[in-house]
């Protein structure tokens, strides 16, 4: 993703993101609240709403968010400090300087600064990590009773081969009519 202006067609609550304020103020963000059905084509009555709610994060602190939380920040964070910035220049630039607001590639590094994803749709779940770590012990397990099944068949097969062959090379004196000495 170039930049954070870019829209996202589809947030996954699941992923995650640590937001840091680098200025020297508190940054908050409101956000509305938001009605959904409950299930597809459900009664008024039936729907769910998340309340209204803002998020505060201090000068020099980070804090964890939710994909929509994060992006949402950092758009209107990256924004009021491009505009700090500029309001500090003369008149004669300031036109060219604001042109940065609305240009990914000139966001961008504010935007680095300022938000990483610390997790995937699954990566960074403890318990996913651990159900993979299962299945990958589950797996091994299996592998190994296979290979020491294939094993323990191939033993007695060596054996038998390796006695024929001393079979072979070593005749009895019956064999040979009692002629060997």
């Amino acid at each position: 993703m170039r930049s954070y202006l870019e829209a996202i067609e589809v947030y996954d609550p699941r992923k995650r993101y640590l937001f840091t304020n680098w200025s020297d103020e508190d940054f908050s963000q409101s956000f509305l609240p938001e009605t959904r059905a409950v299930q597809a084509g459900s009664r008024e009555e039936d729907r769910e709403v998340t309340p209204r709610y803002t998020l505060t994060v201090k000068a020099g602190e980070t804090v964890e968010m939710s994909q929509f939380e994060a992006v949402t920040c950092v758009r209107h964070f990256v924004d009021r400090e491009i505009d700090k910035e500029v309001s500090k220049l003369p008149e004669s630039v300031k036109s060219k300087h604001y042109l940065a607001v609305g240009n990914p590639d000139m966001r961008k590094p504010y935007e680095d600064k300022t938000i990483r994803e610390i997790g995937g749709s699954e990566a960074g779940s403890a318990f996913i990590d651990s159900l993979r770590e299962q299945i990958r012990a589950e797996e091994r397990a299996k592998m190994q009773a296979e290979v020491s099944e294939v094993k323990s068949e191939e033993k007695p097969k060596e054996k038998v081969a390796k006695n024929k062959e001393k079979e072979i090379k070593e005749p009895s004196n019956e064999e040979f009519g009692g002629l060997a000495s």
